[in-house]
């Protein structure tokens, strides 16, 4: 009897000392409420909903011996009843594309409660406590899984749900599971009134969560890791630092997804109280993963963050020779896909611009441009980049690294049109509005007013049915990227749309010739060039000629360059073994892919003393009507 009493005093102390302990995952604050019908919506009977809790997010150990939530409705008296369950999962997110896959399986999670929630004033806390305590794997992530159990609506509850984050695909509502199941069985379409498919996707919110029982680790994560200055071979990664600041902090970076464990070797270090780094020699047009973690001792860390990403731009290259038409590249209308080596990003236009990239991937619901049919025109076939001048806009769309050269007469062209929400009618500049176009002279490294091209702003107008521009870049050479920026502060109903379309940079010479000189080796004529880049370049068609005003094809030396496109310097030679005696002139005919051409300066190279009568040259060759003869003699004198 002692032994047994005993034992039930000790059961009370632990669970009274563990639930001393709790860890709040994902936002402090409680009562911030960031989400619409997700993730845990009580509006129907039988709601079912999963979420995913990473461990990056709780940072803890221990057991689980209760939940708390936000409840944001006025009632419970439908819905107060629940079942649930808990799993450790190495699981990140949930999978909406692949059949089978899309929910955890019950079977490899643990029931803990089934019961009614506890709960004071609404709207209020709602507390769970487990009648199983769960043991939390912390090197897993966490799955918990809630089920409503009491038929009838929660219609007067509204908003009837317990508050949301806007995650990343860790939230699940399956919609309704049936009152007669015998075991929670999401996979099996028998338990749920309509197919799982058919619910996954529309809500992907994560609940903020106290965890009871958990003990938070000594050494906390970072946070919000983020990125800036990405050009085709290197980024600036940054990030918040924890509550309590570490001595250093790791970095892993890979262009795959695999995560790295707490034995993998760090890519990085930085000392803190420094939150950010500068990473090099990356492949361009690459999709990397990035990790961040806490040192905080010489074997004390924490756990890695979540996986973040971002994707290289692409290498510089010469201007396109065809304009970028944005063709109907949407899945949908609410999925946007970019041309390649075009990128989005958000952030306030200002001096020093703070760049934050937007992945350019699918599912992406609300990317700051979207491939749009021209002015909202139903139907067409003519389809364009489409921003929105609304609320706390500030979006851009950037242009591929483009090499201007360093001569040429360059223009920036595109069509741009205003439209109201959803319509092709005029649309209107608010005083708070602003479209520009900008240009970065290091590679999309940094972004300023300062190097604005054009702006629209109040009383300007943009023109509904399209007007065409032109911008000078005759200012600018080498390496540049341009930004298309669209913003708005307080845009009012209905907002305007801004449309772009048909980009095009005109005007740039394809090759940009760094030299182009010749000298004598012996009997011969050595000519010599250099090019700093060439776009769409066949080759050199070498030309000479005895007075400097009609030349003749002497030889073609095609191009070195890969494609015809290259960014970095070349050397070409070529070697005239029967130059004029009295003297030869030179010119490069540059040739491109389409055929069109551009000519080099002149070179002169000195002949020899002429001794007797020699034929020099004959051109064109071949011929069918005219031939031109070329006779070199030491003196005047008739030549039969």
């Amino acid at each position: 009897m002692l032994k047994n009493i005993f034992i039930f005093l000790c059961f009370i102390f632990v669970v009274k000392t563990t639930q001393a302990q709790s860890i709040t995952v994902l936002d402090n604050s409680f009562a911030t409420f960031n989400g619409s019908g997700s993730p845990v919506d009580l509006y129907y009977d039988y709601s079912y909903t999963q979420v995913i809790y990473r461990k990056s997010d709780i940072q803890g150990s221990g057991i689980i011996t209760g939940l708390k939530y936000y409840f944001t409705g006025t009632a419970l008296y439908n819905s107060d009843s629940v079942l649930v369950y808990l799993g450790n999962t190495a699981w990140d997110e949930f999978d909406y594309y692949t059949p089978g896959v899309e929910l955890v399986p019950v079977a490899r999670m643990s029931k803990v409660f089934t019961g009614k929630m506890s709960y004071g004033s609404l709207p209020g806390i709602v507390t769970i406590t487990f009648t199983t305590p769960f043991t939390y794997n912390s090197d897993s992530n966490l799955v918990v899984a809630v089920c409503d159990l009491k038929p009838g609506n929660n219609f007067p509850a509204t908003p009837d749900l317990f508050i949301g984050y806007d995650g990343n695909y860790t939230g699940q509502n399956l919609s309704r599971c049936l009152r007669t199941f015998l075991d929670l069985n999401p996979m099996i379409p028998n338990y749920v009134e309509t197919h799982t498919s058919q619910y996954l996707g529309g809500n992907a919110g994560i609940a903020k969560i106290i965890f009871v029982g958990l003990v938070p680790f000594s050494c906390q994560s970072p946070q919000k890791v983020h990125f800036s200055a990405i050009t085709h071979n290197s980024a600036k990664v940054m990030w918040s630092p924890p509550l309590t600041t570490p001595t250093a902090y790791d970095i892993y970076y890979s262009p795959n997804r695999s995560k790295p464990y707490k034995q993998t070797q760090p890519l990085g270090l930085v000392n803190a109280p420094d939150t950010q780094i500068v990473i090099n020699s990356l492949l361009s047009d690459t999709m990397y993963y990035v990790w961040v973690r806490s040192r905080c001792g010489s074997t004390d860390t924490s756990v890695w963050t979540y996986m973040d990403s971002f994707h290289t731009i692409c290498a510089p290259s010469g201007i396109p020779t065809v304009l970028e038409t944005f063709p109907n590249i949407a899945v949908s209308i609410d999925q946007a896909w970019l041309p390649h080596c075009w990128s989005y990003a958000t952030g306030y236009l200002v001096a020093n611009s703070q760049i934050i990239y937007v992945p350019v991937e699918y599912g992406n619901s609300t990317p700051p441009w979207l491939n749009r049919e021209w002015r909202n025109q139903t139907g067409s076939t003519n389809f364009a980049e489409m921003g929105s001048l609304y609320g706390a806009a500030q979006n851009w769309l950037f242009t591929p690294s483009y090499n201007l050269g360093t001569s040429g007469n360059k223009s920036l062209e595109f069509d741009l049109a205003l439209s109201r929400n959803g319509s092709s009618q005029q649309g209107t500049l608010d005083a708070n509005d602003q479209f520009a176009v900008v240009i970065s002279t290091d590679n999309g490294i940094t972004w300023s007013s300062a190097n604005r091209l054009q702006q629209w702003i109040a009383p300007q107008t943009i023109s509904g049915t399209g007007q065409h521009v032109i911008i000078s870049l005759n200012s600018y050479s080498g390496i540049v990227r341009i930004g298309f920026y669209a913003a708005s502060v307080s845009g009012g109903i209905p907002f305007g749309q801004i449309f772009i379309d048909n980009v095009l940079i005109t005007g740039v010479m394809p090759v940009t010739l760094l030299a182009f000189t010749g000298q004598k080796e012996d009997n011969n004529n050595l000519l010599s060039w250099r090019t700093a880049t060439e776009q769409n370049n066949r080759g050199f068609e070498l030309q000479r000629s005895a007075s400097g005003t009609t030349f003749s094809t002497l030889g073609f030396v095609p191009t070195k360059a890969a494609g015809g496109n290259s960014t970095g310097e070349l050397s070409y030679q070529y070697t005239d073994k029967k130059p004029f005696t009295k003297g030869s002139y030179y010119r490069l005919k540059q040739v491109d892919f389409d055929g069109k051409f551009t000519y080099s300066n002149i070179v002169f190279i000195n002949g020899e003393p002429v001794t007797e009568l020699v034929l020099s040259s004959l051109y064109p060759n071949p011929t069918n009507q005219l031939l031109n003869v070329v006779l070199e003699t030491p003196k005047v004198q008739k030549v039969q």
